[in-house]
């Protein structure tokens, strides 16, 4: 699955290798499904304000036939990375739920 990075320029050294280190983790767990599939990371770095920036990670899986989006924002760049790859392996999860499993049977009385 190939990974591509838009703002990472803005990121340290040190921030750019934990992001590619949950993110090379999360593309391999996504890319079993998805092999031609396309990870696009968009990070934005807010100024400081305080002791710590703020961190913006929008995360989408683009495949043949999938669109999957999500975006988390935070002070903790591992945090953020978390919360985002999990929120989007959850819309992975209901875009492709079955719906028959989750619907009641109904019983007809004569």
């Amino acid at each position: 699955m190939k990974i591509s990075y838009i703002g990472a320029n803005s990121l340290d050294s040190f921030e750019i290798a934990k992001l590619q280190d949950h993110l090379g983790s999360f593309s391999k767990k996504v890319g079993r499904h998805f092999e031609e599939g396309e990870l696009i990371v968009t990070v934005k770095k807010y100024k400081k304000s305080g002791n710590t920036p703020k961190f913006s990670i929008h995360l989408r899986l683009q495949a043949p036939n999938v669109l999957v989006t999500s975006t988390n924002a935070d002070w903790d760049l591992a945090r953020t990375i978390n919360k985002v790859c999990e929120e989007l392996e959850n819309c992975i999860k209901h875009k492709f739920k079955d719906d028959v499993t989750n619907r009641r049977k109904k019983s007809f009385k004569a």
